[in-house]
């Protein structure tokens, strides 16, 4: 596709003359404003407040796609937070600066279509597209690490946004490749979550490991219709898809604070391990009858089961009969 210098009024302007011109740098006000980004700096950002820049930047996509057959696409940033120190919006009421750079943005780009995945979201509830968790880091703590898998699953869907991308098997990887174990407790709690997404492939571990994955994703697959419903509840109703475990009886005190359980609708409740080392965890189950899948036996709520086994190979879940 040949390239074409767009017209500086297509990126975010900045009002104190902190920019750039197509051919060079500049302190003219109002021109189109540097920002950092994670490749470094002397970034311009493409206004999604106006209109004519959209239509600029998504023709420009859709040639792509069109010329290389792409079904899909990611899109990262959005956040307000790359925007220029002193940036200006002329086509916005200045009281929803700077959020509604946001809100724009994913509206621009929910436009191509079905399985598009975003990392940033406001006002967007309505719109038919992934959202996918911040990049974590490869790590085990709540520190955005795998304790924190659940809490934000949980967080989106109370908010608005059942559709949830929870990022990379394993962590972002920064630091080297994830641990063994920790990809494997990552592969588990990830099972019955919206989808999965898989980076580092398992293969590189060892055959126990891709096993293992093929295992968590039959799983998965094995939960698509009952997936695929609770999406289609959700888009009637505002419903997550997954849900905290006080959701079946809310008077409930101790599930109130249980933050390493989650459930997959009303009736299946997933209880991953969290900690490392650990072949064993505390379980509590809410108000119902349940089956435990792992052993096969009927257990009710509520109530504490305490050292249920869990071995590295293993994921506790439970279905309410």
């Amino acid at each position: 596709m040949e390239a074409a210098n767009p017209p500086a009024m297509y990126f975010v302007r900045d009002t104190k003359g902190k920019g750039w011109t197509i051919d060079g740098w500049s302190g003219a006000a109002n021109l189109p404003g540097l920002t950092w980004w994670w490749q470094g700096f002397a970034a311009g950002y493409v206004d999604f407040t106006n209109p004519e820049a959209v239509e600029w930047w998504s023709s420009r996509l859709a040639a792509i796609r069109s010329e290389y057959g792409i079904d899909s696409f990611k899109f990262d940033a959005g956040e307000s937070n790359w925007l220029p120190s002193s940036f200006i919006f002329p086509n916005e009421d200045k009281r929803t600066w700077p959020g509604i750079f946001s809100t724009r943005y994913v509206e621009s780009v929910a436009a191509f279509g079905s399985m598009i995945e975003v990392r940033t979201a406001r006002h967007s509830q309505h719109l038919p597209v992934f959202l996918r968790m911040l990049d974590k880091d490869s790590v085990w703590g709540y520190d955005n690490g795998l304790k924190s898998m659940v809490s934000t699953l949980l967080q989106f869907g109370m908010v608005g946004y059942p559709f949830v991308l929870p990022d990379m098997i394993g962590g972002n990887g920064y630091g080297g490749l994830p641990g063994r174990e920790l990809y494997i407790r990552w592969l588990q709690v990830n099972a019955l979550m919206p989808a999965v997404q898989i980076s580092f492939v398992p293969w590189i571990y060892d055959e126990e490991v891709t096993q293992h994955a093929r295992d968590m994703v039959a799983l998965h697959q094995s939960f698509a219709p009952t997936i695929v419903a609770l999406a289609e509840e959700a888009v009637e109703t505002g419903l997550p898809i997954n849900r905290p475990i006080w959701w079946i009886d809310p008077t409930d005190q101790i599930a109130l604070g249980i933050d390493s359980e989650f459930l997959l609708g009303n009736d299946i409740l997933v209880a991953p391990v969290l900690e490392e080392g650990a072949v064993k965890r505390d379980i509590y189950l809410p108000a119902g009858d349940w089956l435990d899948v792992k052993l096969n036996i009927a257990r009710v709520g509520p109530g504490w089961i305490q050292d249920y086994p869990a071995d590295l190979f293993t994921l506790p879940y439970f279905i309410r009969q």
